[in-house]
């Protein structure tokens, strides 16, 4: 997985949408999180802003990521 700029590292996230056929993809997401109303997702310098009422699920890869057995081990910290 890529690393970006402050350290933290890239995942790649699906947004389902309720009224949409397919999901929405996005890659190299470095931040998400919600602000009020909205989902907001990060990627390089740009924040991108969903309602939270049109959105039905979110997922995305569950691999190494900050706080994870894996880079807790990378750490020297316990598991």
């Amino acid at each position: 997985m890529d690393s970006d700029r402050r350290g933290g590292f890239r995942v790649e996230v699906e947004i389902i949408f309720k009224d949409a056929s397919k999901p929405k993809k996005i890659e190299n997401v470095s931040d998400i999180y919600t602000k009020g109303e909205m989902i907001c997702v990060r990627v390089g310098d740009f924040i991108f802003k969903y309602p939270l009422m049109n959105i039905f699920s979110i997922c995305h890869k569950h691999g190494f990521h900050w706080g994870s057995k894996a880079h807790q081990s990378e750490l020297g910290g316990k598991q």
